[in-house]
């Protein structure tokens, strides 16, 4: 059953498939006379086309004259009023005689040379040639080749959208890498979100506007594909960005996975036979020459991107050297990590370990704190350190210790300020290397510690110890929290150190 609606115009409005349906052509014919301007049709709200059926008529009439082998350049003319139908029939019935006559004379000199029983190595081409009474036309093109010219190159391309991804996911470990993010840091589902879905992200802002400024993407350049408007011209950046929604949607099939391997296996057959894939009516994607330069310059990038990778993730594995060692600056990315993950924070320890504004400051709602509470001004012991294996020649400057003392007067109700001590040992015991085998004893042992009261522990050779003095304060249990007595002078003081 075929759905239509109203067009623009008034008259009824079908799909491509549709227009396939009642003309019996394929779609590149029907993009092609589109490109040749022999039919307009209107574009919907959602961006496709409407086809009308004025659309289908003419289609018809074009499909009926290219059949009767009348030239696309005399149908053209027809279109636009400038010939009649019946002197272009006439001027093509006697061309068509002509053809009629060539082709007796091919039927003729044929059979002579066959009667003959010439020989490839041994005919004498001439006498046959002078047999020719007259110089043939050459024949007219069939429907089949009034198509747009096609990239068949399946492999190719396939490799150059690998490249593309390739380059996204090294862009954006290094753009991760500026600000300090470490895939060590980061659970399962992060790695998964930062490997395969910002790559795709990436690909969708920035494949656009490499084909807008350039017409290509730098896995196509090397491959050697080009790509261009209908009329020769570089894709705006809409055009680019519809042309790479709609390649992922039609041709990866999104989901589930076994879906995704049929999706592509049908564009690779497609692309193959010479069909227009689905996002490429609007675009001809074109191939240059010089495969051996081609080559060449394939292994050079992939050399480059793998180096640039590996340099990228150095501090992994200068971070695997020194096992159970963290510098300032991931104890900071960790604790930023904790305490925004428990609760959106104002304040995030820049990379020296000091408290700075958040960039998110501003859209966040205003922080509730105890009466008179202040970050914690943490205070750092260094050492350096010489790494042992693949990076001995780097000397790291590590943490040997993490203290802060806090010390008030006159606080009606203090901050016990324990999260921020359990976001502190968290951080730093994280980065060693037995960390995950004594996650669940490190959870337990600080879901245990007490607020307001003195703690000591030792986990995994770090040192932790915690120590409160007050005075003038009642501790309310069921409240959790020490309330200042009428009339007394308040004094309170926290002491946390953790050491290796």
């Amino acid at each position: 059953m075929i759905l239509t609606k109203m067009s623009l115009r008034g008259e009824e409005s079908m799909t491509i498939s549709d227009v396939e349906y009642l003309t019996g052509m394929v779609r590149a014919n029907i993009r092609y006379y589109e490109e040749q301007g022999l039919i307009t049709p209107e574009r919907g709200s959602n961006g496709y086309r409407d086809y009308s059926k004025s659309d289908i008529e003419i289609l018809k009439r074009i499909k009926l004259l290219r059949t009767l082998h009348m030239s696309l350049d005399d149908i053209k003319l027809l279109s636009t009023g400038e010939k009649e139908l019946d002197k272009a029939l006439e001027e093509h019935l006697q061309k068509l005689e002509a053809d009629k006559k060539n082709l007796e004379n091919s039927e003729r000199v044929c059979k002579a040379m066959r009667d003959d029983g010439v020989s490839w190595q041994s005919f004498d081409a001439q006498k046959y040639l002078n047999k020719l009474a007259e110089v043939f036309e050459l024949p007219v093109e069939e429907l089949e080749t009034d198509t747009l010219p096609l990239a068949t190159c399946p492999i190719r391309r396939y490799i150059a959208k690998q490249f593309d991804m390739f380059f996204y996911t090294v862009l954006w470990v290094f753009v991760l890498y500026q600000f300090g993010v470490f895939m060590w840091n980061c659970n399962g589902a992060t790695i998964i979100f930062h490997i395969f879905v910002m790559p795709v992200i990436l690909m969708h802002l920035l494949e656009p506007a490499f084909l807008a400024l350039i017409g290509t993407t730098p896995g196509k350049a090397v491959l050697g594909l080009h790509i261009t408007n209908n009329t020769g011209q570089r894709l705006t950046y809409s055009e680019g960005f519809v042309r790479t929604l709609e390649r992922s949607i039609r041709g990866n099939g999104v989901w589930p996975p076994v879906n995704a391997l049929y999706a592509q296996y049908q564009c690779f057959k497609a692309c193959e036979e010479g069909e227009t894939l689905e996002w490429e009516y609007d675009s001809r994607i074109t191939l240059c020459g010089e495969e051996t330069w081609r080559s060449i310059s394939m292994v050079i990038v992939s050399v480059l991107l793998t180096v640039t990778l590996i340099m990228l993730l150095i501090p992994t594995a200068v971070r695997l050297d020194r096992a159970g060692e963290v510098t300032v600056r991931e104890f900071a990315h960790n604790y930023n990590e904790l305490a925004g993950y428990h609760h959106g924070t104002m304040y995030m320890m820049s990379e020296g370990g000091r408290w700075s504004k958040s960039m998110f400051a501003d859209q966040l709602p205003p922080e509730t704190h105890v009466d008179g509470y202040e970050y914690p001004p943490y205070q750092f012991e260094l050492v350096e350190n010489e790494n042992s294996g693949l990076f001995a020649s780097d000397k790291v400057i590590t943490i040997q210790s993490v203290s802060f003392t806090i010390e008030q007067e006159g606080i009606a109700m203090p901050a016990s300020y324990l999260d921020d001590m359990k976001y502190a040992i968290e951080a730093f015991v994280r980065e060693h290397k037995d960390y995950k085998k004594n996650a669940e004893e490190l959870e337990n042992i600080l879901n245990s510690l007490p607020e307001y009261e003195n703690f000591e522990f030792e986990i995994l050779g770090i040192k932790v110890s915690c120590m409160i003095e007050h005075s003038g304060y009642r501790h309310l249990e069921h409240n959790n929290a020490l309330f200042r007595n009428e009339g007394e002078e308040t004094y309170y003081l926290v002491k946390f150190f953790m050491t290796k």
